[in-house]
């Protein structure tokens, strides 16, 4: 599945949140879909058995943290959750390296590699709520409630 692929399938209700508009979160959304795809070859394989929902769940908190960042009000809670999504994403690269035998170095590699697209971006989201920037910044419209 390519990221086009499924953005287009996302529901127009989701598209028009106010996160939506942050690259950081649409990337890792579509990561959050890959990696529940990603898993369904190696379920039966009871080598993965503990490493499976630890990729699915790392891989989903990276989005789940940056939306609830997004709607915090202030700059230090922001920058608390975006450094969790960050974290979630160096978590997410262990837990695709943990189960690469099953999957396939191509796939390790082009996960990792979004992953540290994801990193890169959550990186400038940080460094901007540190100086000041983000959503708040008055060129910048609230989250949605």
């Amino acid at each position: 599945m390519t990221f086009e692929d499924w953005e287009a399938r996302v529901p127009d209700v989701l598209r028009r949140q106010a996160v939506w508009r942050v690259a950081a979160y649409r990337k890792s959304s579509y990561l959050a879909a890959c990696a529940a795809e990603d898993v369904v070859p190696i379920l039966g394989d009871i080598r993965f058995t503990k490493d499976i929902p630890q990729l699915v769940e790392a891989v989903g908190s990276i989005g789940g943290n940056i939306w609830e960042g997004y709607g915090r009000r202030s700059r230090p809670d922001r920058v608390k959750f975006y450094e969790y999504a960050y974290s979630s994403a160096g978590e997410s690269m262990h837990w695709y390296t943990a189960v690469a035998i099953a999957l396939g170095q191509q796939l390790l590699v082009e996960r990792a590699e979004q992953l540290a697209e994801v990193s890169r971006l959550l990186l400038t989201m940080i460094g901007n709520e540190r100086r000041g920037g983000g959503w708040n910044d008055s060129r910048r419209t609230p989250p949605d409630d």
